[in-house]
């Protein structure tokens, strides 16, 4: 089985999408890790949303 694949660099519209993508999913492991009550924040953040460690 050969396969041949053809490189070539993304547009600047892909990489920023790509960007975008990979900053949402760091927000929402680090959400997982410390939040326990609102993750999108749509209140100011207090103590009490953070998890106890």
């Amino acid at each position: 089985m050969n396969s041949t694949l053809s490189a070539t660099p993304l547009d600047a519209k892909s990489l920023s999408n790509i960007n975008d993508y990979w900053r949402a999913c760091n927000y929402l492991a680090a959400g997982m890790i410390y939040l326990q009550d609102n993750p999108l924040l749509r209140k100011p953040l207090e103590a009490d949303h953070i998890k106890n460690r």
